[in-house]
């Protein structure tokens, strides 16, 4: 379909067009949402930029936002578990996201036959005010199940929002051996360490 009929069948626009000495009435419906929209302009010259801006807060809110780019809260990580050198299938892997704003985000995983995990990227656009000064925090935990035990294996706060900034910019990659002791750096803490590239 053709993107101007398509426009035209969702929003009708106009349905009623009034001009009168000291205003402009203009009717939208959106029937998608169902929405009725009046706008009234005092004066006529103006009703360009009324219509325009509908446009643009309809059309290109989500446009807009791709501009200010996004928050990636867990970047994309693999990893294998290990147990003395050795692989372990079967484990239980949590990736767990805290937000500043107190949200949580929880994904789970079965590792392979030869131990391995992956979790896909978390992260949310930063929207209309992605402009603003905030300051980023992302809380980050990677816990194993394996044999009835639980383990710490990654846990880190997140303070930049680019993609790998965990890793330096390289690909997020983790070696999680269960047989080691808990290891704690300047960075993060937990049995999985980056893995060497």
């Amino acid at each position: 379909m053709h993107p101007k009929s398509a426009w035209s069948q969702r929003f009708k626009l106009p349905q009623r067009l009034t001009q009168g000495q000291s205003r402009v009435i203009l009717d939208f419906f959106d029937t998608e949402t169902h929405v009725r929209m009046t706008v009234f302009n005092r004066n006529a010259k103006y009703l360009g930029v009324v219509v325009g801006s509908f446009l643009l807060l309809t059309f290109g809110v989500n446009a807009m936002a791709g501009m200010f780019g996004s928050n990636t809260f867990f970047s994309e990580v693999e990893g294998v578990v290990m147990f003395d050198g050795k692989p372990c299938p079967s484990a239980k892997v949590e990736q767990k996201v805290f937000k500043a704003n107190s949200q949580e985000y929880t994904s789970t995983t079965v590792t392979d036959g030869n131990g391995r995990f992956s979790f896909q990227e978390v992260s949310e656009s930063k929207g209309l005010l992605g402009f603003l000064p905030t300051e980023f925090v992302a809380t980050q935990r990677i816990v194993i199940y394996h044999e009835g035990n639980e383990y710490l294996g990654w846990a880190n706060t997140k303070r930049d929002p680019s993609k790998n900034s965990e890793s330096n910019g390289k690909r997020f990659a983790l070696i999680c051996d269960l047989s080691k002791s808990t290891e704690e750096d300047d960075k993060y803490q937990g049995l999985c360490r980056l893995k060497a590239q």
